[in-house]
C-alpha cells in the first residue's frame, strides 16, 4: 500500500495531467487550462480517465475519453504509452473477469510508484499526457522501428579463461550473461562487455552460448539456440543475448579452434577483446589480453607449438553501451568567492547559484520543432569567463572582443511555459554572461542580452523521449 512518506513523495501534487493541443479547446489553451494536478493518485486506467474527466470536462475537444491514449513521461524523458488493449483472457486486476485495461493499469501503477519513489524537490515527477489514440498508435509504431528511440535493454556479460594442464590445448573459455565478473572457482576473469537482453528491432541479431558436458568448453554462434551438434560435439544451450549495429562499446571477437585426433572433443569457442589481433593465426591466441593473463600462456612449455593450432574468426561485434541522455537538462551558473561565474550544461541544480531547465540540442529536440533559430543558444568560454550567445556554436560567433571556445549548446522552444529568465551581458565589452531571473536582469554593470522561459515537465512531449522498457 502506498502511503504519504515523511518527505511527501506520494502526493497528487507530484503528478501533472496534460491535454495535447489537438484535444484541448482553444479558449482553454489561452487560459492555460490544459494542465492540472489530479485530486488523487491514479493507479488504474479507469481512475486516470476519471481524473481527466474531472479536471478537463469543459476543455476537451469533442472526443470521448475512450478515444484518447495517454503517454507517461518521467524525469528522464522515458515515455510509456497507455491505451486499451484487446482482451487477453487473463483475470482482471480485481481477480474477476478479463479486464482489457489490465496491462495499461499495471503499466500506470508501476510507472507512478517508480517516479514517486524519488525524493520530492518541487518539480513534477511524472506527466500524463493525453493525445488522440490514432496519433499515439502512429508514434508508437514509428518508435518501435527505430532502436535510437527505445531505451536500451542492457545487460552485462563477461568472458573468463581457464588454464588447462595439457599444454597442447593451452586454455578454454567461458561466457556468462547477467554478470560483469567471470572470476569464479578456477576461472580467471578476462573481459566484461554490454549486450542486449532482447532484440529491439529485426536489425538486432542473437548470439547464443552453449556448453559441452565433461570438457565444459564453450560454443558461441549467431543463433537463438546453441543446443545440438557442431564440430562433432553435442552442446547444451546456456545463454542467448543480442547485439545491434549501433554498438559503441569495445569490439569483441568470436572465434573457434577445431582440435583433431584424440583432442577432437576439446574443439571450442571463445569471446575475447578485439584489439586488431583477433584474426592473427596460430601463436596469437593470447592477443589482446592483459599482461596478467598473458602469463598463463607464456609459462606453458613448448610455447612455439601454438603455431600448429590457429583459431578461425567467426565474427566480431561492438559491445552495447547506453549513451542516452535526457533531452531536458539544466543550465547552471555557479558563483564563487572570487572570479567570474561558471556556466555549464548537464549540471546539478541543487549546487548552482542559478539553474534553468532547458533542452539539449540534439536530434530529438531539433525534430520536435517549435525551437527555431532564435531558440538555439551556445555556451562559450574566453580568457576572462563564460558567455552565452545565440547560435549552435560559440566558436563561430562574430564580433567578440575575446576569442571564444565552444563549451555546449542548448535549445528553448517558443512554447516553453516555465519561469522567465534572462542572460545579462556584463563587463566592459559585455564578454561575461550571467543567468538571472528576468526581474533582475539589468543593473549598473550589466544589461539584458536576451530572455527565455524555462522548459517545464509539462512542456515535454513523447517526441522528445525514448520508449521505456515498460513499453515493450
Amino acid at each position: 500500500k502506498v502511503v504519504p512518506s515523511a518527505g511527501w513523495r506520494f502526493t497528487p501534487s507530484r503528478l501533472r495531467l496534460v491535454l495535447a493541443a489537438e484535444v484541448c479547446k482553444t479558449e482553454c489553451q489561452a487560459r492555460s487550462r490544459c494542465t492540472a494536478i489530479p485530486s488523487q493518485i491514479p493507479f488504474t486506467l479507469a481512475e486516470l480517465r476519471r481524473e481527466f474527466n474531472t479536471s478537463f470536462a469543459d476543455c476537451l475537444v469533442n472526443k470521448p475519453l475512450e478515444s484518447l491514449g495517454f503517454w507517461l513521461i518521467n524525469r528522464q524523458v522515458l515515455v510509456t504509452p497507455m491505451r486499451r488493449l484487446p482482451p487477453s483472457g487473463r483475470p482482471g486486476l480485481d481477480g474477476g473477469s478479463d479486464d482489457a485495461d489490465s496491462a495499461a493499469s499495471w503499466s500506470l501503477s508501476e510507472s507512478v510508484r517508480e517516479a514517486l519513489s524519488a525524493p520530492a524537490d518541487g518539480e513534477p515527477a511524472l506527466v500524463v499526457r493525453a493525445v488522440p489514440m490514432d496519433r499515439l498508435e502512429a508514434t508508437l509504431e514509428r518508435m518501435r522501428k527505430d532502436p535510437a528511440q527505445q531505451q536500451m535493454p542492457l545487460v552485462p556479460a563477461c568472458s573468463g579463461v581457464y588454464r588447462l594442464d595439457d599444454y597442447r590445448l593451452r586454455s578454454k573459455h567461458t561466457v556468462s550473461v547477467g554478470s560483469d565478473d567471470c572470476e569464479q572457482r578456477s576461472w580467471t576473469h578476462l573481459a566484461a562487455f554490454g549486450v542486449l537482453r532482447r532484440p529491439r528491432t529485426e536489425a538486432d541479431y542473437p548470439v547464443c552460448v552453449g556448453e559441452a558436458e565433461g570438457t565444459w568448453t564453450a560454443r558461441v554462434a549467431r543463433l537463438e539456440d546453441c543446443s545440438g551438434e557442431s564440430l562433432g560435439i553435442n552442446w547444451t544451450h546456456k545463454h542467448v543475448f543480442y547485439v545491434g549495429t549501433d554498438g559503441e562499446g569495445p569490439s569483441m571477437c568470436v572465434r573457434h579452434i577445431k582440435e583433431r585426433g584424440k583432442l577432437r572433443r576439446w574443439s571450442r569457442w571463445q569471446i575475447i577483446p578485439d584489439d586488431g589481433l583477433c584474426g592473427t593465426p596460430g601463436p596469437m591466441e593470447h592477443g589482446g589480453l592483459s599482461s596478467r593473463l598473458r602469463s598463463h600462456y607464456h609459462h606453458q612449455p613448448n610455447n612455439t607449438s601454438e603455431t600448429k593450432h590457429g583459431y578461425t574468426v567467426d565474427f566480431t561485434f561492438r559491445s552495447m553501451v547506453d549513451s542516452y541522455q535526457p533531452t531536458r537538462t539544466y543550465l547552471c551558473m555557479t558563483t564563487g568567492l572570487v572570479g567570474a561565474p561558471t556556466i555549464s550544461l548537464d549540471c546539478d541544480p541543487k549546487s548552482a547559484t542559478a539553474a534553468v531547465a532547458v533542452m539539449r540540442l540534439d536530434a530529438r529536440s531539433s525534430a520536435a520543432g517549435d525551437v527555431g533559430q532564435e531558440g538555439v543558444f551556445c555556451v562559450g568560454r574566453n580568457d576572462i569567463g563564460y558567455t552565452i550567445a545565440r547560435g549552435a556554436n560559440c566558436s563561430l560567433t562574430n564580433g567578440s572582443h575575446y576569442p571564444q571556445r565552444h563549451v555546449a549548446a542548448f535549445a528553448v522552444p517558443k512554447a516553453a511555459s516555465g519561469r522567465s529568465w534572462c542572460v545579462a551581458a556584463c563587463g566592459g565589452f559585455g564578454e561575461l554572461s550571467e543567468v538571472r531571473s528576468h526581474a533582475n536582469c539589468s543593473d549598473s554593470g550589466c544589461k539584458e542580452a536576451f530572455s527565455f522561459h524555462e522548459v517545464t515537465m509539462e512542456d515535454l512531449s513523447e517526441d522528445l523521449g525514448v520508449l521505456s522498457l515498460t513499453s515493450v
